[in-house]
């Protein structure tokens, strides 16, 4: 073979075996690249993975926090709140937590030197729990990102790794590769033509192709693809190299994806937790209204029995002061009832449930009868109690009665508890700002002042918040939950008002509330009496203001004075009141010096209420006593006593007259149902008392059989029995042949939530009474459904 020949043959190969190397390397190079990108685009995919489903794990723990503090805050117990903290402090993904109200109460306390004013030096995030549009309060969380960190750490160490050795393996497969290429180009020289292009065709060039093909598949993401390295060449060690790389690709590819899973999992396990904890808190709020209305079931059975004798033994021949004890208990057991009520209602103000009565009232006697409740705690204390009206509020305004005397209550107790001598007032006049308004009513503003302690500056915005109170030792020293001013702040809303507070610590506090009513018109006191004058007599600026006004409302005119003195009688209007309002030891000499200078004007002396002042009228048709406080009725009985000395009307009237049992057909007969005792006497008396036959069963078995015997015009069922309850009785009842579903049954219970009304009403009941329930309200119940369609028979 000649040199020419040889290098014609020779320089070719030559050339093809430094393409072939160069395509070779440069394709190893670009496979390998990409394999770095994919394997450096995993990492940073996992990172960002790793950094959203943190992020997205502490958005959920401060959800739940934040939901947390909500109840809790709602409850007043931040017990499980504190519990659920610590929970949060024990996982991985929180260093530390704390919480913080708008209110200045910390809820959770910070285990580290975690300020509230976190910065970013700290690493701390703020968060802001929203209740509807308020601020709530704030979440400070300090994550710990350090066993993320550390994973991320580890996962992208191990990738580094593995493309240094890979990058080291390739570089001496490339060396390896070039000295192969040198060996075979001078394997060549010695060969012939045909031998050379027989090994590089069926050898070598089918060996590359092999390996190129395996680079691509391994782009592809397809790890489990292997070079053929079979032999013991330079391309088999390369393909036997390249192989240990993409097993170390796949190893790392699988468990990259081995630790999402495990997170995931740990991801799924966390918000299954959540779910639960969610559910629990389900079940207490589900409680709680459960436990809410058996308390008012409980509380309303014995209630019953104490109102229902009231009810009857004030239709019986009292004496004054039995009746008005008899009163007493009726009112004071209504407004138990009526604040028993009020706080279910509380319940639902924030849902916008809450309903307003709207009907016609006496503002006198809704004042006094508050009053006269704490009147024996007051007596106690020695503490004066004044009743201010002014004269130009109607007597009868249209508005809640419950809802005010429930606030008034609240306000004038809290103010004789706290006040330890001194007087509690209350006023009553027309609110400047709202004398127009567009529907008609006009704003009354009820004004309560005390001589108490008073309330400091920095508490006095925290008193009106559930669970409050503005000093911690309050409940340990006079009791109480602090829920009162918020229940009369959410009920002055509702009635189209406001309330605010005035205070001076050591000197006092004024409460002030307004409410809209409709005015209406009132009769006017001065056409039945004689003498529209009073010359008044008091030595206390407060007290005879507040006589002065009773007095004025009731048709008087006054002329006050703050002793005896030099008084000039004989320029007094004739005839002319004497109102004397002095202390109990100088009464009989007071009321002496009136009687010798006029001895014939009619004198009301003002005494302690059962301070035994009876004596100092008597045999004198021309005095009368009204106790303190001063309340309109018991004053207008006195003033019409004086105005007709000879006609005395009796007191002893009842206040319910019986049925008239000639309207109604034969004298019905009513089934009662009811287990328990005393209620079953109460309810047979007052139906007795209000004309119909009465016949008892004490459980739902017994009432349907006793209906089974016919003659029955009514059925009274209670609810809650044993054996039957009232629900199965009146289906049995109403399954019966000839039981139309116009013939009435009455349900009479102590559950008094909305549901058991509807639930009265699925059963096959016509009406539900809540006990206790008032006679009035009995007879006309019973009167809609007998006496106005005649006496429906089971016959």
């Amino acid at each position: 073979m000649s040199v020419l020949t040889l290098c014609a043959i020779l320089l070719p190969s030559a050339a093809g075996c430094i393409a072939l190397y160069l395509h070779a390397r440069q394709g190893i190079r670009q496979q390998i690249a990409r394999a770095e990108e994919e394997i450096r685009a995993k990492g940073r995919s996992e990172v960002e993975f790793a950094n959203k489903t943190f992020e997205s794990d502490l958005k959920d723990l401060v959800s739940v926090l934040a939901q947390a503090t909500v109840d809790s805050y709602k409850s007043g117990d931040f017990s499980t709140l504190r519990k659920l903290a610590a929970a949060l402090r024990a996982s991985e993904r929180v260093r530390d937590l704390r919480v913080d109200l708008a209110n200045g109460v910390h809820a959770v306390e910070p285990q580290t030197d975690l300020r509230e004013d976190a910065d970013e030096t700290q690493g701390a995030i703020l968060y802001e729990i929203d209740r509807g549009g308020d601020v709530l309060g704030w979440i400070r969380l300090l994550p710990d990102r350090s066993a993320m960190t550390a994973h991320l750490a580890k996962t992208q160490s191990a990738l580094d790794h593995s493309l240094q050795e890979a990058y080291e393996r390739a570089s001496l497969r490339e060396e390896q590769y070039l000295l192969f290429t040198v060996l075979v180009f001078l394997a060549l020289a010695g060969c012939s033509i045909s031998a050379s292009t027989t090994f590089l065709r069926r050898y070598v060039i089918r060996r590359l192709g092999n390996l190129l093909e395996t680079c691509r598949l391994m782009a592809e993401r397809d790890y489990r693809a292997r070079a053929d390295e079979q032999g013991s060449d330079e391309i088999s060690e390369l393909a036997a190299s390249f192989n240990w790389m993409a097993r170390q690709v796949g190893q790392t590819h699988a468990r990259l994806e081995s630790q999402v899973r495990e997170r995931t999992d740990e991801l799924h396990r966390a918000n299954a937790d959540l779910r639960l904890a969610l559910e629990e808190a389900r079940q207490a709020a589900k409680a709680k209204g459960e436990f809410l209305a058996v308390m008012s079931h409980e509380l309303r059975t014995p209630l019953n029995g104490v109102l229902g004798f009231a009810q009857l033994l004030e239709g019986t021949s009292l004496d004054d002061e039995q009746r008005e004890c008899v009163e007493e208990i009726r009112h004071s057991g209504g407004l138990l009832i009526n604040l028993i009520n009020d706080i279910l209602d509380f319940t639902k103000a924030g849902s916008g449930k809450l309903v307003v009565e709207s009907a016609e009232l006496d503002l006198d006697e809704t004042v006094d009868h508050v009053v006269g409740v704490v009147y024996g705690d007051a007596a106690e204390k020695g503490l004066d109690l004044r009743i201010n009206i002014s004269p130009d509020v109607p007597r009868r305004v249209k508005g809640d009665r419950l809802r005010i005397q429930q606030i008034l209550l609240n306000l004038v107790g809290n103010a004789v508890k706290f006040t330890s001598d001194g007087y509690v007032e209350v006023s009553v006049e027309e609110d400047a700002v709202g004398r127009s308004s567009d529907d008609g009513k006009r704003r009354l503003a009820f004004v309560v002042r005390d001589t108490g302690p008073g309330i400091p500056n920095d508490k006095q915005d925290v008193v009106f918040e559930p669970f409050m109170q503005a000093d911690l030792s309050t409940t340990r020293r006079f009791g109480g939950t602090g829920l009162g001013l918020a229940i009369c702040r959410t009920l002055t809303e509702i009635m189209g008002g406001e309330i605010s507070l005035e205070s001076v610590e050591g000197e006092g506090s004024c409460f002030r509330f307004t409410v809209a009513v409709e005015f209406l018109a009132s009769a006017d006191a001065r056409a039945s009496r004689p003498w529209n004058h009073a010359l008044l007599i008091s030595p206390t600026r407060g007290g005879r203001e507040a006589l002065a006004s009773r007095l004025r409302r009731s048709g008087v005119d006054v002329r006050e004075e703050t002793s005896i003195g030099d008084i000039d009688f004989t320029s007094l209007e004739d005839p002319c009141l004497v109102v004397l309002d002095v202390d109990s030891a100088d009464q009989s000499e007071m009321v002496a010096r009136v009687r010798k200078r006029t001895p014939d004007s009619p004198l009301v002396v003002v005494t302690e209420r059962g301070g035994g002042s009876r004596s100092l009228i008597e045999g004198d048709d021309r005095m009368g006593f009204v106790p303190r406080p001063v309340r309109r009725r018991e004053l207008d009985a006195v003033l019409e006593d004086l105005s007709a000395p000879t006609e005395c009307p009796s007191k002893d009237e009842p206040r319910i007259e019986a049925a008239d049992t000639d309207s109604l057909p034969s004298r019905p007969r009513i089934l009662l149902a009811e287990d328990n005792p005393v209620n079953r006497t109460v309810a047979r008396r007052m139906l007795e008392k209000l004309g119909y036959e009465v016949v008892a069963a004490e459980d739902g078995i017994e009432a349907v059989k006793t209906f089974e015997q016919g003659g029955i015009d009514a059925v009274i069922m209670d609810c809650d029995m044993p054996r039957m309850d009232g629900f199965d009785a009146t289906r049995a009842i109403r399954a019966m042949t000839g039981v139309s579903a116009d013939f009435p049954i009455i349900a009479l219970t102590a559950s008094a939530m909305p549901a058991d009304k509807e639930r009265c009403l699925e059963s096959g009941m016509n009406e539900m009474l809540a006990k206790p329930v008032q006679l009035e309200v009995l007879g006309q119940t019973l009167q809609t459904f007998i006496g106005s369609a005649g006496a429906p028979s089971t016959e």
